[in-house]
């Protein structure tokens, strides 16, 4: 039987900043990988009031706290980890994640976007 640990550490929680988007529809783009690539421009202003472009679309948002926090964790594999280590039943454990990060805000865009010409 796997066991799956989730390992909360505040020493080794990120100072880097994550956060989470949220928007009405879906973003689209031509098939090709948009890993590292910009797909916009975001703007935050002073008020909390934020804006989104992307190509010729300009969404209006807000940053909202989530109902409940979600944490950003990075999979530890099982052949990372000593072989002799075994969980309080003495069931061998696969799978560690370490939690990196805790979201507790978003950026919300629940209108439709204005055209930008």
């Amino acid at each position: 039987m796997s066991i799956v640990s989730f390992i909360y550490d505040k020493a080794n929680i990120s100072t880097e900043n994550y956060c989470l988007f949220e928007t009405q529809g879906v973003i689209q783009n031509d098939g090709n990988n948009v890993q590292n690539q910009s797909i916009g421009r975001f703007d935050l202003m002073h008020d909390g009031s934020a804006y989104l472009l992307i190509g010729t679309n300009r969404l209006a948002g807000k940053i909202v706290p989530l109902k409940k926090a979600i944490a950003v964790s990075q999979k530890v594999l099982s052949h990372d980890k000593d072989k002799s280590s075994t969980s309080p039943n003495n069931e061998y454990v696969d799978v560690d994640y370490n939690i990196k990060a805790i979201i507790k805000y978003k950026f919300l865009f629940n209108k439709r976007p204005d055209l930008i010409l």
